[in-house]
């Protein structure tokens, strides 16, 4: 899950505290993100601004796209099927679940949005939506296509699939 040095998993489930920490935090704290982020696009969409449509609504755009694609990433790493939802799906109807390839493209294709969003705005470009974390427009940039080359080289589950990963836009 991310610890260095990696943490004890047990393979048998014994507590309903390990079922949770291993299964539910990471998927309710995901889909919770993906959530707020359609909220945000949302709002934007509806002309809710900040500065009038200015840079910093656009940086926040971007940063939703972020947001995102990182958690559609690592929902396809983590799950084998999930929900698929944006700023447009309707929750009345049937949740669209989709294995986790799909996911994965889907979150690099988020990042590659965030990625242009951000470029456009240009070097006025200011990100500091993660706890104070600062980056400017190429810090930005270099952390999302970190990100999505991560998914890319992660997401394979068999030998097969690591031969079909599309390595030189991991690179």
């Amino acid at each position: 899950m991310g610890m260095q040095p990696r943490e004890y998993l047990p393979n048998q489930l014994t507590t309903e505290a390990h079922i949770r920490a291993i299964t539910e935090t990471p998927w309710y704290g995901l889909l919770s993100s993906v959530t707020l982020a359609n909220d945000v696009l949302n709002a934007l969409e509806k002309g809710v601004s900040i500065d009038q449509g200015g840079i910093q609504d656009e940086t926040i755009r971007a940063s939703a796209y972020l947001v995102r694609g990182l958690s559609w990433g690592y929902l396809g790493l983590l799950f084998d099927k999930s929900v698929l939802v944006n700023e447009k799906t309707k929750l009345e109807a049937d949740l669209p679940f989709v294995d986790y390839q799909e996911m994965v493209i889907a979150a690099v294709e988020e990042l590659e949005t965030s990625i242009e969003l951000s470029g456009q705005i240009g070097f006025d470009f200011f990100h500091n939506y993660f706890h104070g974390f600062e980056l400017n427009q190429e810090q930005f940039i270099q952390l999302t296509h970190s990100y999505a080359a991560r998914f890319l080289a992660q997401s394979a589950r068999t030998p097969e699939e690591n031969q079909n990963i599309n390595w030189a836009a991991v690179f």
